[in-house]
This record gives structure tokens, C-alpha cells and sequence, in this order.
């Protein structure tokens, strides 16, 4: 290859780069003029196609300032949130206060999404969309309504799946391992560093059913037990009376009846309450006599670093110039 051919093939790249640089920079002004003009939606149009051609990170508070005035505001905190992470060092401290008002008067107007316990390599997906940052371990923002929320595997397995309505203010937490889908074992690394999880590993137990059913079982067995003892009583004193030499032949006939009926009616007892004693101590077996109440999972959620370095203040619309 000779050293013009050199030249020429290492020049076409930066040459590319610089028209795509100029494509963009020409895109991102139109969508000032049109921002200027109150055509917000024409000039987000344009911030996109900027963005696309020639990715900045500045032009993402461009995209958010838009978003947010189009009343989109999960879109325009997920576009103010990149433009803080990546800017990061190179923001000044007065911009990076400005934005995080922005953010801050955004908070109570949208519903959050945090996932706890996720699998390994998750797909998250939002409404059909994927939500790469809540894979990550991130907040997700929505709009309040009814989102559908999907957690796939690797594979595209789903592991959870639900409709939900989500309201402005709240903060949904959705543990995936415990309303899973499937048995999984979640990843090591799915404990994200942000977030401390307190979990309550139920055991197993044969001890289900409630003591109602054998304080109820048990009377019974006792009433039948202290009724087979009356009629086993009165019993006996028809037997002594009916071996009384005093007891007249017309009167022996009478006790000798009414005795054997009452014999019979003792056997009876004595059987059922037999029989109610045995369902008693079977029950007992089965029953759970100490009421234990379900620990409840807590957790504690730190938000994303900047969030929380902002304090209350003013900011006005400006737009940062990217090129």
C-alpha cells in the first residue's frame, strides 16, 4: 500500500465522523428554532435525530427539557438523569444544581419501579419496552396508569409477569424471586449494592390447621363422655332397685325396661365420646396452637448518588450547547 493510499484510508473515518459531527450540529439547531417557536414536539423530533447521528451527552438535557414540557416526565427524568451521570466532573456545580431542581419538582409526579432480588441477566421489560437501567438495578419512572410489568431470563423465560396501576408519588417494589413465576435461584450479584434486603425463609410444617377445629372436637367428646356417666348412673340405680326384694313384681317389669334403655343409651355415649377422642388427638396432631405472625420483608433503598445532593432552588429553561 502506498503512502497516499495510507493517507487516504486513514482520513475517509475522520472525514465520516466530521460529516455526521456537521449532520448533527445542523439537526440540533433546527431544534432550537423550533423550541424557540413553541413547537416542542418538532424540536424534539430534531434533538433525537442529533442524537442518533452524533450521540452527545449534552444533548440529553436538550431531550429532557423537552420531554418535560410535553408533560412526559418519566421520559425527560431518564434523559436529565443520563445527562448528570455522564457530564458528571465536566458539569459545573451551578448546572448540576439546576438540573437536580428539575428533577427534584419531577419526583412526585411520576410512580417508581424498583425491582428487588432479580435473576441472573435479566430482561426487563416495561409496557413491551426493555428498561435497561432497572436490569442494572436502577429506579425505573413511570407515568401513573396501568403498566405492564415483565421480567424475562436469559433464555426469555418470564419469570414475573403483572398488569399494575401505579399512581404519582408511589413506589412500587416488586421482589421477583418471591412473586416469581417459576422456582429460580436468584444471582449472587442480584442483591444490588444500593439496596439491603431482610428476608424471612418460611419452614415447612404439617402443624396447618387452626385450634378452633379441635376445641370444638374436644367439647364435644367431653358432653358425650359426661352424659354416658349420667345415663351409666341412673342405670345403676334402676339395676339396684330392680334386685330390691321391696320392689313389687309390676314395678321390677317397669325398671327392668326402662334400665336396658338406659344401658343402651350409655353404650352409645361411651362410643361416641370414644370415638371424639380419637379425632381429638388426631387433630391435635395437625393443629398449629401457636399463631405466628409473617415477618414482613423491609428493605432499604438508597437513591442514585445525585439524587440526593440536590437541595430546593429555582432554575429557568436554558439549553446547553453541545458543539
Amino acid at each position: 500500500m502506498t503512502a497516499c493510499a495510507l493517507l487516504a484510508w486513514v482520513a475517509v473515518p475522520s472525514l465520516a465522523g466530521a460529516d455526521q459531527k456537521a449532520d448533527s450540529k445542523k439537526h440540533y439547531a433546527s431544534g432550537l428554532k423550533l423550541f424557540n417557536k413553541g413547537k416542542t414536539k418538532e424540536a424534539l423530533a430534531e434533538f433525537q435525530r442529533a442524537y442518533v447521528i452524533y450521540p452527545q451527552w449534552k444533548v440529553r438535557k436538550n431531550l429532557g427539557l423537552c420531554y418535560m414540557k410535553l408533560g412526559e416526565n418519566a421520559l425527560a427524568l431518564q434523559e436529565l438523569g443520563a445527562y448528570i451521570e455522564e457530564g458528571k466532573g465536566d458539569i459545573t456545580e451551578k448546572e448540576k444544581q439546576g438540573v437536580m431542581n428539575l428533577i427534584f419538582s419531577m419526583l412526585e409526579k411520576v410512580g417508581t419501579v424498583r425491582f428487588l432480588n432479580l435473576p441472573n441477566y435479566p430482561k426487563v421489560m416495561i409496557d413491551g419496552q426493555i428498561a435497561e437501567d432497572s436490569a442494572l438495578g436502577k429506579d425505573l419512572y413511570v407515568d401513573p396508569g396501568v403498566h405492564m410489568v415483565t421480567v424475562l431470563l436469559k433464555d426469555d423465560t418470564p419469570v414475573y409477569k403483572k398488569e399494575m396501576y401505579i399512581s404519582a408519588g408511589e413506589i412500587k417494589e416488586i421482589d421477583v424471586e418471591k412473586e416469581s413465576l417459576l422456582k429460580m435461584t436468584p444471582a449472587a450479584t442480584s442483591a444490588i449494592p444500593a439496596y439491603k434486603t431482610l428476608k424471612q425463609v418460611e419452614k415447612a410444617s404439617y402443624r396447618k390447621l387452626p385450634p378452633g377445629l379441635f376445641a370444638f372436637t374436644l367439647a364435644l367428646a367431653l358432653l358425650t363422655g359426661a352424659a354416658a356417666i349420667g345415663t351409666g348412673v341412673w342405670a345403676l340405680r334402676y339395676n339396684d332397685e330392680f334386685y330390691d326384694p321391696a320392689t313389687g313384681n309390676e314395678r321390677r317389669a317397669e325398671v327392668l325396661d326402662t334400665g336396658k334403655q338406659l344401658q343402651t343409651a350409655t353404650n352409645a355415649f361411651i362410643g361416641a365420646c370414644a370415638g371424639l377422642a380419637t379425632v381429638s388427638l388426631i387433630l391435635a396432631f395437625f393443629t398449629n396452637f401457636k399463631k405466628e405472625r409473617p415477618k414482613k420483608i423491609t428493605a432499604q433503598a438508597m437513591t442514585p448518588g445525585p439524587l440526593l445532593s440536590a437541595g430546593p432552588g429555582s432554575f429557568s429553561l436554558t439549553w446547553t450547547v453541545a458543539f
